[in-house]
């Protein structure tokens, strides 16, 4: 779906910031790496969705295979057990990063799955591409 106009500026009229909406500034510098960290930030809040009645719970860490460890998801890992995951996603940047890590915590058994970055964006837009269209 394409973002309008008008939807910007609901945006831009919205009260304050909340767990979807944030704004960012660059008035003297535009840091590539800072509006990474910004987007992964934020990407991480809503804590993943629901596909086809399942939950698809997802954390992006855009740091080294080394920041990968489900040490690293607490968050994540917590987020499962509350909502009752069973697996769970963490986008990485490294593309060597893709393997499978069974983990229990608290009684509560998570699958993670390291799925590199570039190869999460092509799943991702594979699957925009095929997706029924709702327009006429």
């Amino acid at each position: 779906m394409a973002t309008t106009a008008q939807q910007i500026d609901l945006w831009r009229s919205a009260p304050s910031e909340h767990q979807r909406l944030e704004f960012k500034e660059a008035k003297n510098q535009f840091d590539n790496r800072k509006l990474c960290e910004h987007c992964v930030a934020l990407a991480n809040e809503g804590g993943g969705g629901w596909v086809e009645g399942r939950l698809m719970p997802f954390e992006v860490k855009y740091r080294g295979s080394d920041h990968t460890e489900p040490r690293d998801v607490k968050g994540l890992l917590a987020f499962c057990a509350e909502q009752g995951g069973a697996q769970a996603y963490v986008i990485t940047r490294e593309v060597t990063d893709f393997r499978v890590v069974d983990v229990e915590r608290e009684g509560v058994k998570v699958r993670l799955v390291n799925v590199p970055a570039p190869l999460a964006c092509f799943w991702l837009g594979r699957s925009e591409l095929e997706a029924p269209s709702d327009e006429p």
